[in-house]
C-alpha cells in the first residue's frame, strides 16, 4: 500500500487510533452535532460485489464509508487487514490501480473490503476493475467505488454487466440531508415528532405538533439557508451563519470539477448567471443561450448536463401526459438540488438577491420529489402550469407549490383538472381547495414525501 494511504489506514495499527485520529472520523467528532448516516447499515455492503455510491461534493460520502469501517471493526466482522482504504487522487491510472489492489488480496484468504474514494479520479479506472473481475479475483470481496461524477461511472459500470456480485442493489446515490433528517439532527427532542409523522397520519391538530409546529418553521427557514449540507449546518449552529470559508470550498470543488470535464470556468460562471435569471422558470437552451455570450446552445446544454451529473443541478423537464414521459420539445426548468448550493452559487456570482424565499421553497419541494421518486416533471398545460409531477403505478400525481398567505384561485387552474392533484403551502391547517387536498409544506417534508398527510376540513381560499 502507498505510504500516502496510511493516514487512511490507522485501523491497521489499532483500531482505537482509527477512532481517534482519521481525519475525517476526527472533523465529524468536533462537530456541534452527531450524524451517522443510515447507508452504513446497508445489508448489501456486506456482500462480495462491486458496489458503486454517487454523490455531490462535500455531503459527507468519505466521512459516512469511514463511519462503514469503525462499524465493522466495532462488530468484529472482519479483521483489520483485511480492510483496505484507497484515496482515487493518489491513483494515476488502472495500471496502478490494479497493482495496488492485487498487493492488498495477495496472502490473504475470506471476505475482505476494499474502499476507492472518487474512482473518477483514476485514468481509465474501469478497465483494471473488469480485469480483476474476470480474473475471479474479486469473488470475495466488497468492493466499494465512490465518486461524485455520476455519468462517467454510470457509463463506465455498463461494462461490469454479470459481473457485480448478488446484491439486488449495487447503485448508491448519497444525497444532502433532507428536511426530517435535519430537525432530528439540529432537534433531538422532536426525534419521536418525527418518527410518528413518518409512520402514520400524525394529525396535525394534535398538541404536541402544535406546541413544536413554531421551532419546525424557524428550523424550516434554517433549511432554506444551510440546506442539508453537514458543514453549512455545523457553521449555523456555531455562530449564525455559513462561514465564506465553507462557500468558497464548494465553489472551487465546483469549478475543479468542471475544469476536469476540459471545460471553461467563464462559460461555467456564464452559464450559471442564466440560471440565476431564469431561476425556477420555463427556459429553452435556446432562450438560455441568447442571454449569453455562449454562441450556441448544445454548449449550454453539455453545461448543464455536467452540473446535472455532479449532483449540483435537477433538470426538471415537461410531463408528455399522455405518454407520461418527458416533452423534447418542450422548456426545461433548472433547480439547483439543495438550498446551500443556491446560495454558494449567489456568492461565487456576487449578486445576492435580497428575496428568493419562494424559490428557494421550491427548490426544497423538487428536491425532496426528486429524492423520493428518481425523476421529476412539471406539467405546462392549457390553464397554466403545475410545479411538481411524479410517477407511481402507471399514472402521475401533480403537485403546487404556494408558498403565500394569500392563494388566488385564478392561480390554480391547471392544477384544480386534475383529480389526484395535491397543493402544499404555508398554512399550517390542512384542508381542500374544491376537490383538491391541501396539505401544510413542513408537514408534509417530515415523512419525506412517502405519504400523503391527513385529510382535513375545508380550507378557505381567502385565509
Amino acid at each position: 500500500m502507498k505510504d500516502e494511504f496510511q493516514i487512511h489506514n490507522l485501523f491497521r495499527e489499532s483500531p482505537e487510533r482509527f477512532f481517534r485520529e482519521d481525519p475525517h472520523l476526527r472533523r465529524a467528532a468536533l462537530q456541534p452535532f452527531s450524524y451517522v448516516s443510515p447507508l452504513i447499515n446497508t445489508l448489501e455492503f456486506l456482500e462480495p460485489g462491486i458496489l458503486m455510491i454517487t454523490g455531490g461534493r462535500q455531503v459527507g460520502k468519505t466521512t459516512c464509508l469511514k463511519q462503514f469501517i469503525a462499524k465493522l471493526l466495532n462488530e468484529g466482522r472482519v479483521r483489520p487487514d483485511h480492510i483496505s482504504f484507497m484515496t482515487g487522487e493518489l491513483i494515476r491510472d488502472d495500471a496502478e490501480l490494479r497493482r495496488e489492489i492485487v498487493s492488498e488480496l495477495e496472502g490473504k484468504n475470506g471476505w475482505q473490503v476494499i474502499v476507492v474514494d472518487e474512482i473518477s479520479y483514476v485514468k481509465d479506472w474501469d478497465k483494471a476493475v473488469k480485469f480483476l473481475a474476470d480474473a475471479g479475483s474479486l469473488e470475495s470481496t466488497t468492493l466499494i467505488l465512490s465518486g461524485s461524477d455520476s455519468a462517467i461511472l454510470r457509463e463506465a459500470m455498463k461494462r461490469f454487466a454479470g459481473r457485480r456480485g448478488r446484491s439486488a442493489q449495487v447503485d448508491f446515490v448519497f444525497h444532502p440531508l433532507g428536511f426530517a433528517e435535519t430537525v432530528t439532527l439540529k432537534a433531538p427532542e422532536l426525534s419521536g415528532l418525527v418518527a410518528a409523522c413518518k409512520d402514520s397520519d400524525y394529525p396535525i391538530d394534535s398538541p404536541d405538533y402544535q406546541n413544536h409546529l413554531p421551532q419546525l418553521e424557524t428550523l424550516f427557514d434554517e433549511y432554506l439557508l444551510h440546506g442539508g449540507y453537514l458543514t453549512a449546518i455545523a457553521d449555523m449552529l456555531r455562530g449564525g451563519r455559513i462561514e465564506a470559508a465553507t462557500f468558497r470550498t464548494y465553489a472551487e470543488w465546483l469549478r475543479g470539477d468542471i475544469l476536469k470535464h476540459n471545460k471553461q470556468e467563464k462559460y461555467l460562471l456564464e452559464v450559471l448567471r442564466g440560471m440565476m435569471k431564469t431561476y425556477a422558470s420555463q427556459v429553452s437552451w435556446v432562450s438560455l443561450a441568447k442571454e449569453l455570450s455562449i454562441e450556441h446552445h448544445k454548449t449550454v446544454s453539455d453545461y448543464v448536463a455536467i452540473l446535472e451529473d455532479m449532483h449540483a443541478v435537477i433538470i426538471q423537464e415537461a410531463l408528455a401526459e399522455h405518454t407520461l414521459s418527458a416533452a423534447p420539445k418542450k422548456a426545461k426548468k433548472l433547480y439547483f438540488e439543495d438550498p446551500f448550493i443556491f446560495h454558494a452559487v449567489e456568492t461565487m456570482l456576487g449578486n445576492m438577491n435580497a428575496e428568493n424565499t419562494p424559490a428557494l421553497v421550491e427548490t426544497v419541494a423538487v428536491a425532496h420529489f426528486f429524492r423520493k421518486y428518481g425523476k421529476t416533471y412539471y406539467i405546462k398545460g392549457a390553464k397554466g402550469e403545475v410545479d411538481i409531477a411524479y410517477l407511481q403505478d402507471g399514472t402521475f400525481f401533480p403537485v403546487e407549490i404556494k408558498w403565500t398567505t394569500q392563494i388566488r384561485p385564478e392561480e390554480l387552474k391547471q392544477v384544480m383538472l386534475y383529480n389526484n392533484s395535491l397543493i402544499l403551502g404555508r398554512q399550517r391547517a390542512p384542508g381542500r381547495l374544491g376537490h383538491v387536498q391541501y396539505s401544510p409544506l413542513i408537514r408534509y417534508l417530515l415523512d419525506e414525501c412517502s405519504r400523503r398527510a391527513a385529510r382535513s376540513a375545508n380550507f378557505n381560499l381567502s385565509a
